[in-house]
């Protein structure tokens, strides 16, 4: 089953949307989504928690968690590059399921 139309596809794409800027050397973007990387990776190294991270980007945080914890366990947020952007880009643009538990 795949997401309808929602407050939280608005949320995705957004942030897709501010992602391809960063990618595409639009610094003023890298301020926005920086941020929610290094919760991603504070959050898969065990530095924070589901309740110390951003409130505002929860789903797209534990998403990508979901979807690639070892790339976000590794990825070096003191200098995250154009590649590093690209390799988020992909794993949020894969088709996104819901689950049902």
């Amino acid at each position: 089953m795949y997401y309808s139309h929602s407050a939280i596809d608005d949320q995705f794409n957004f942030f897709i949307s501010f992602l391809t800027h960063a990618i595409n050397g639009e610094k003023k973007y890298e301020a926005i989504v920086s941020p929610i990387i290094q919760d991603a990776h504070g959050l898969a190294i065990g530095e924070k928690n589901v309740y110390n991270i951003d409130r505002n980007n929860y789903q797209i945080i534990i998403y990508l968690i979901d979807n690639d914890f070892d790339f976000l366990k590794s990825v070096n947020i003191k200098d995250i590059t154009k590649e590093d952007y690209k390799h988020v880009l992909d794993i949020l643009t894969k088709p996104r399921e819901i689950s049902i538990a």
